[in-house]
């Protein structure tokens, strides 16, 4: 938690970051005399301290609460304060000469300071003791932005500590009390500070009454405007007051230089031509003077110069004045550099003395060092994500005028926090740390590097566009991560995926540009992962739709138009295993609708538990009722991810099962995706270890999607594996699909899984998937889904004719391992004649591969029939009668629409004829194999 925070209850504001701040002051063209006004004072006539930076006693109560956690480390704070104040000159000629005891007794002070500071609620003595602290920070010519510098370390300590060790509900409360608290103890050093310098240098008492003054205004709740940040309003309050309180000073402004583009931009400004300066500066300041100003000074004292002078910026607002002086007031803290600017009656400069323009340039300083340390992410240094949006402004206004483009993308580690749980938080954080040290080494010049939080990052890269160079792009930072050296972290790989777009390509606005990567974003991780996506506008049409989908299901839920219909699942031996629960929803104009329109609604977080409940009471309350009506089936419920990994899923469960009575709970069966199996294994594991327990079965749905299937096979304790259907529907058309389909039940059923063959829907696929060994079917060729009532009707009625059925081949191609690829060739020759003979068109489609390098027999004889069929001549054979008989069907797939019925029937007919002399060849060449092999 590196930011400041602000100060308006419930909202946190964090410091804009290395940008530069100038001061520009404008010397008074009229005698008007405004009173002067001690706000210090004055208010503390009225309220206390902590009343006036609105410091409740219920912020005490949470300080109080952690204060041990927060004194704890106390001394460790104290060392890092004087070193920071021993590692700077400036500030270590303060302390020369003080001996090593001296100094190790003021870092006891700092800490007794640091531990008080949690206690003491600002009493009297603690005001008067840390005013005098400031009085003497000033006789020792500590500046104040020295002051501020010890403040960041203890933001640096506080913020570490409440990051990691307290709650994520107190973390912005504490924070923002802490802030307070912090706030008002510097304002109380700049008050002792202030009254010394007033004491010894009276002409700079109103520039320092208005720095003590902003600092206390912007400690108001009520001075900040919700859209600004707290140095901005600090600097826009300072601007005001140093103008208010001189009657030579016309105009106080502050420029920042964005280090990325060098485009300079208004940040505050006070005084009588303010007004005119904005009108003028609305956006972008592209001023080649200011650069020269900064040419070789780094905090370098004010420069004062007439009206007319080349190195006044050339603002009509300025120029144009009649007579004046412009002191211009260079600094920088780091890399970031600012500039200031001051009109003011000529020799005004010269009455007051350089010293009088010194506050300026340390407020500007000061608002540098918060400024960068707000916008710095602690954990990896990177930018953190208050930088994203302005940097994006800035760069996207200059591109509507330039036409540069500005691509934005996002970045997410793929898997990180189910690594992050394995290895720890310690591992997790490091492993954080050197990503982003190399997607900053990636980084050309100009681009920024963002940590969004957790394991996401932002990239902002001027300069690219064009879909083929943003893929290009998008590439190179996930390259850095594979690159990395994960064996020397100690944790398994990791991957990146990037989501990506470019204005002004995509025309949207800042907040549109970020939504658009973040949809990109997805589509990568929806497609695996260790990929980039390239925003097209396809993209944002699916997400609204998906919002469409959430409020269809909302809606749906809220008027009790939610239902659940029934599918069969059949074992080999015809037995109704069980019913799946699908869910429908009863739309009054559209009907009854299925999970296609409306199914990836089920898994977002705000519907899932509250959908899966309903489905698992519902569908138990059933399986409960058929089986008081003497059924003794099961029922399979799907589950969603986000469902299955809610910490209370496991009781919803158990709160479920209450409704089966005396049902045995192994008849429920709960059905995962393998996707979400393969997202965090361990948290899974876990909640199907629970599940096991309390009796229930699990199947892996959708299996052979995932790109670790096999693995998670063995691993996962999964009694059943349902074979996803898009695989199985593409058995007959696709040698893959079908490779896939029997490598994977093969594999389960070594390994002793259970098998459901989806997507069975029609008789041909019936009879490969019964070719497969002993599986169970689901799908519309026996049964499509059904609401609850009518299950015992199509029992009565169907259902038995699933009984024994036949099996696809003969003994000698099932001894030879054949069945399967037999039965896909005879169901491609059953599809080719219900189109020939009984002239079903099937709307023109087409079974046979086109080469006989994609058919499945032509591969097979390509490959493995060598280890069946030893004589090369036999084989051979084979392949010559294939060949003939792969033409003939081709052709008659082909020209079946346009052949007179005659010729269609004779060409037929002798493919059939060629069929048969090729089955009766492979059966004649497995004997003799078999036989030679002594089987």
């Amino acid at each position: 938690m590196s930011a400041l925070w602000g100060f308006r209850r419930g909202q946190v504001w964090y410091m804009p970051e290395r940008r530069s701040y100038g001061a520009w002051v404008v010397g008074g063209l009229g005698d008007r005399r405004i009173p002067r006004r001690r706000f210090i004072a004055d208010t503390r006539r009225r309220t206390t301290l902590t009343e006036l930076i609105d410091l409740g006693e219920e912020d005490w109560r949470l300080v109080e609460r952690y204060r041990d956690l927060l004194a704890s480390e106390a001394p460790a704070l104290a060392a890092a304060f004087y070193d920071l104040v021993l590692a700077h000159p400036e500030t270590r000629a303060v302390f020369a000469g003080f001996s090593v005891p001296t100094i190790q007794r003021l870092i006891d002070l700092q800490a007794q300071h640091a531990t008080q500071l949690l206690d003491r609620r600002f009493d009297e003595a603690w005001r008067r003791g840390t005013e005098e602290l400031g009085r003497r920070h000033f006789t020792w010519h500590v500046d104040p932005a020295w002051l501020a510098a010890g403040y960041v370390v203890y933001w640096q300590h506080w913020g570490t500590l409440v990051e990691h060790q307290v709650p994520i509900a107190d973390r912005v409360p504490l924070l923002d009390a802490l802030a307070r608290i912090v706030i008002a103890d510097l304002m109380l050093q700049l008050e002792g500070f202030a009254r010394a310098a007033k004491a010894t240098v009276r002409d700079r008492v109103a520039v320092f009454d208005a720095l003590v003054e902003a600092a206390a205004r912007v400690g108001s709740a009520n001075a900040i405007d919700q859209t600004n940040s707290l140095v901005g309003a600090m600097l826009e309050t300072l601007c005001r007051l140093v103008s208010e309180r001189s009657r030579e000073i016309v105009l106080v402004a502050y420029v920042l230089r964005d280090p990325a583009s060098g485009h300079w931009t208004l940040a505050a400004a006070g005084g009588g031509l303010a007004a005119a300066l904005r009108r003028e500066l609305p956006t972008t300041v592209v001023d080649a003077p200011l650069e020269s100003v900064l040419e070789g000074r780094r905090s370098s004292e004010p420069i004062v110069l007439d009206v007319g002078d080349r190195l006044v910026p050339r603002w009509d607002s300025v120029r144009n004045l009649p007579f004046g002086e412009v002191v211009l007031v260079p600094f920088a803290a780091g890399p970031a550099r600012g500039l200031g600017v001051v009109v003011t009656a000529s020799g005004f400069a010269r009455r007051v003395g350089l010293d009088y323009f010194e506050p300026l340039q340390e407020a500007g300083v000061l608002a540098l060092n918060l400024l960068h340390v707000a916008e710095r992410d602690l954990l990896t240094g990177l930018a953190n994500r208050s930088v994203l949006t302005p940097r994006l402004e800035t760069l996207c206004r200059s591109s509507r005028s330039t036409e540069d483009p500005v691509a934005v993308a996002l970045l997410d580690l793929d898997r990180f926090k189910e690594v992050n749980d394995l290895v720890g938080h310690e591992t997790g954080d490091r492993v954080l740390r050197v990503v982003a040290h190399a997607l900053a080494g990636v980084a050309r010049e100009g681009d920024l590097v963002v940590r969004m939080g957790g394991d996401e990052f932002a990239l902002v890269l001027p300069g690219r566009s064009g879909r083929a160079s943003l893929a290009a792009e998008a590439e190179r930072w996930i390259g850095a991560i594979r690159d990395l050296d994960w064996d020397r972290l100690g944790v398994p790989q990791l991957s990146g995926s990037v989501g990506i777009t470019s204005f002004p390509a995509d025309r949207a606005t800042v907040e549109g540009l970020v939504r658009h990567a973040e949809l990109a974003l997805y589509d990568a991780k929806a497609h695996g992962g260790d990929r980039a996506s390239v925003f097209v506008p396809a993209m944002e049409v699916a997400a609204r739709r998906a919002d469409e989908a959430r409020t269809m299901v909302v809606v749906a839920l809220e008027r009790g138009r939610v239902s659940l219909d029934y599918q069969p699942i059949v074992s080999a031996d015809g037995a109704v295993e069980a019913m799946e629960a699908l869910i429908r929803i009863d739309d009054p104009d559209r009907g009854r609708i299925g999970p296609a329109v409306f199914g990836a609604a089920l898994d977002h977080p705000a519907l899932a538990r509250r959908v899966g409940r309903w489905v698992l009471e519902e569908a138990l309350a059933q399986l409960a009722t058929w089986h008081e009506s003497g059924f003794t089936f099961g029922v399979s419920v799907n589950i969603s991810p986000q469902h299955l990994l809610d910490p209370r899923f496991v009781d919803d469960v158990a709160s479920a099962l209450e409704r089966l009575g005396p049902v045995p709970t192994r008849l429920v069966e709960l059905e995962i995706t393998e996707t979400a199996a393969l997202g965090d294994t361990r948290a899974v594991d876990d909640v199907l270890e629970a599940i096991a327990e309390l009796g229930l079965t699990i199947a892996i749905d959708d299996f052979g999607v995932g790109h670790a299937s096999l693995r998670y096979l063995r691993e996962l304790p999964a009694q059943t594996v349902k074979i996803d259907q898009s695989f199985v529907r593409g058995m007959l058309t696709s040698a893959a699909d079908f490779g896939i389909v029997v490598s994977s039940v093969q594999a389960a059923l070594f390994l002793g899984r259970r098998i459901v063959i989806e997507g069975v829907e029609d008789a041909y696929l019936e009879r490969v998937a019964r070719s497969l060994g002993e599986v169970s079917l689901q799908g519309f060729h026996l049964a499509r889904p059904m609401p609850a009532e009518a299950v015992a009707r199509w029992l009565d009625l169907e259902g038995s004719r699933w009984h024994d059925r036949p099996r696809a081949e003969d003994p000698l191609f099932q001894r030879a391992g054949l069945g399967p690829l037999l039965s896909v060739h005879h169901a491609l020759m059953g599809r080719l004649e219900a189109a020939v003979v009984d002239e079903r068109d099937d709307e023109g489609a087409t079974w046979m591969a086109a080469s006989l390098d994609d058919c499945h027999l032509g591969r097979w004889l390509a490959s493995d029939a060598k280890r069946l069929i030893g004589d090369e001549g036999a084989r051979s054979l084979l392949r010559q009668v294939h060949e003939e008989l792969h033409t003939r069907l081709v052709a008659i797939e082909r020209r079946r629409s346009s052949l007179e019925p005659a010729t269609l029937d004779r060409l037929w007919q002798e493919a059939r004829a060629v069929d048969e002399r090729f089955v009766a060849t492979l059966r004649s060449a497995l004997r003799a194999s078999l036989a030679d092999l002594g089987s």
